[in-house]
């Protein structure tokens, strides 16, 4: 796992399956540990300023990528290209989805977003973590 200081952020909904499930996805296809994960809202999303709206109901920000080298915070559909480009090949490939215009790819993030609970649930039905992938999750 990395170990030094340059590793990328991400925070989620931690009561959403969904966000759980695409935490547990890039953890798997994360062998050198580049992310962390924190919660937003918690304690980390508060020493790095990152905002999450206090309504659920307007929780359409599920995911915020955040590089502490860099200070650059991305959110909706940009966050999770971000995520997904960084895991490599074949995953890489959806670069291509950055020529989709920003408002059609974020239409359709917060269109998942506003029904993931109906969809997928709340987090009472996630499995926890390793004590490997623990030591990757800040609160």
């Amino acid at each position: 796992m990395n170990t030094n200081t340059d590793f990328k952020i991400i925070f989620f909904d931690g009561d959403c399956s969904l966000c759980n499930q695409f935490v547990q996805f890039v953890i798997a296809r994360d062998p050198n540990g580049m992310f962390r994960f924190a919660p937003l809202g918690g304690k980390t999303s508060v020493q790095y300023n990152i905002q999450a709206p206090r309504d659920t109901n307007q929780l359409w920000t599920t995911i915020v990528y955040f590089d502490p080298q860099t200070n650059q915070t991305l959110s909706h559909s940009n966050a999770a290209l971000a995520v997904i480009t960084k895991l490599g090949f074949p995953y890489s490939l959806l670069k291509i989805s950055y020529i989709i215009p920003k408002f059609i790819r974020d239409f359709f993030y917060r269109l998942v977003s506003k029904n993931r609970y109906k969809i997928w649930g709340d987090k009472s039905n996630c499995r926890l973590p390793t004590e490997e992938e623990a030591k990757r999750i800040l609160h």
